[in-house]
């Protein structure tokens, strides 16, 4: 539809006048039309194949908490990725992801922290906090930064200050490709891995009798055809990839566990996969749980195509997860759980600075915070034979 310039009246006073025929392009959804609900939270959303790595985000962000230059609640790396000349960049903004268990909040020994139970925004208090840096060692993902100017820590709040005012976070308003936005998750979807190896003790635990559970596993490839143009040259060990699935039974009710060997569990492949675990099951959504492994290992040989990653088809997946579960129910036999922690010294914190760029990226940095805690969880038969092992280990950050 034409649309008149009334600005212009100079040209029309002469006979003529201005129409801009062209449409207007949506502007960007930055903000939910709704608060949270019960069991719901904020997060940043952030779509990578929009960011230009311009930093707008971080200056506005710099400038809306009146921090100095060097301290950053919001930042932007590079990723780099291909073979010359078919190589790609991409940039990353990271501020605070908002944790559903939040080890900030859990570490800090004056309570300088909150979680908003209705926004989940994680709040911090820098008239309680006493400056001794414990949150900075705690945090994986590097988010509270100390100012020694002030003398305590700060962090991203999600500018919920301007939220409750229906107005978007600094970054979000001022990024100009829209790459970043406010969205609503349910906390449901994303909830704790740990508490679901207890449903056999926890939501069912609390009325069965011991002996009554009985727990089966079972595995299905997943490993994506050689590249006819690019074969395996034979230097080195190709491995498979699989869905894993364990599925637990007490007689009460069912649970199931997965996890595959991707990059990344995509929410489309979440969503129709535990509705139908659940209907295969005939347990409810919150006895599965799912999860990624974050290998690169299943990355097609050659060049990348130019341009963003295709998305991937969702049924093959989705198949090979009811087949696995299928597979795993049908292995169904008494059991006997265990459950022990440790640490591990392999995971790395990638927050550093680049030596020849002087920019951050994303690299090992051995003496940063990150999360060792090793958490294994075994079922074996009554005799004690193995039927699964769960090696739950945080994610490199």
């Amino acid at each position: 539809m034409p649309i008149e310039l009334p600005l212009l009246d100079r040209p029309s006073r002469h006979g003529f006048s201005l129409r801009v025929t062209s449409p207007i392009p949506e502007a960007p959804v930055l903000l939910p039309g709704r608060t949270p609900q019960p069991g719901e939270q904020y997060r940043f959303h952030f779509d990578m194949a929009k960011c230009i790595g311009c930093k707008c985000c971080v200056v506005a962000c710099n400038e809306q908490n009146g921090n100095p230059a060097e301290l950053n609640w919001r930042r932007v790396g590079e990723i780099e990725g291909g073979t010359y000349p078919d190589t790609q960049r991409w940039h990353l903004s990271m501020g605070c992801n908002q944790c559903l268990e939040p080890s900030c909040l859990i570490g800090c020994p004056v309570e300088a922290y909150s979680k908003d139970p209705v926004t989940g925004i994680v709040d911090h208090d820098p008239d309680i906090c006493i400056g001794c840096q414990y949150c900075t060692w705690n945090c994986s993902y590097g988010v509270p930064q100390y100012n020694p100017e002030r003398g305590v820590v700060g962090k991203c709040d999600m500018c919920h200050g301007r939220l409750n005012q229906g107005l978007a976070p600094a970054c979000v308003n001022a990024c100009p490709a829209g790459a970043i936005a406010i969205e609503i998750v349910n906390m449901g979807h994303r909830t704790s891995l740990l508490p679901a190896f207890f449903i056999c003790s926890s939501a069912f635990g609390a009325v069965a009798e011991r002996g009554r559970l009985r727990a089966g596993a079972a595995r299905v490839d997943i490993t994506p055809p050689v590249n006819p143009e690019y074969p395996p040259s034979g230097k080195y060990e190709h491995e498979r990839l699989y869905v894993r699935a364990i599925v637990l039974d007490n007689g009460l009710t069912r649970a199931a566990l997965l996890n595959a060997d991707l990059g990344n569990m995509p929410e489309d492949d979440w969503t129709n996969a535990s509705k139908q675990i659940a209907e295969e099951l005939k347990c409810p959504l919150e006895n599965i749980i799912m999860s990624a492994i974050h290998t690169h290992s299943g990355v097609a040989a050659g060049p990348p195509p130019p341009g963003p990653p295709p998305p991937q088809p969702s049924a093959p997946l989705v198949t090979a997860m009811m087949d696995a579960v299928r597979q795993a129910k049908a292995k169904l036999q008494p059991a006997l759980v265990g459950f022990g922690t440790g640490f591990s010294y392999l995971n790395a914190n990638r927050d550093v600075v680049s030596d020849e760029t002087h920019r951050w990226t994303q690299a090992p940095n051995l003496i940063a915070a990150s999360d060792k805690t090793v958490v294994v969880v075994s079922f074996t038969t009554t005799a004690g034979d193995p039927i699964a092992v769960c090696e739950l280990r945080h994610a490199s950050d």
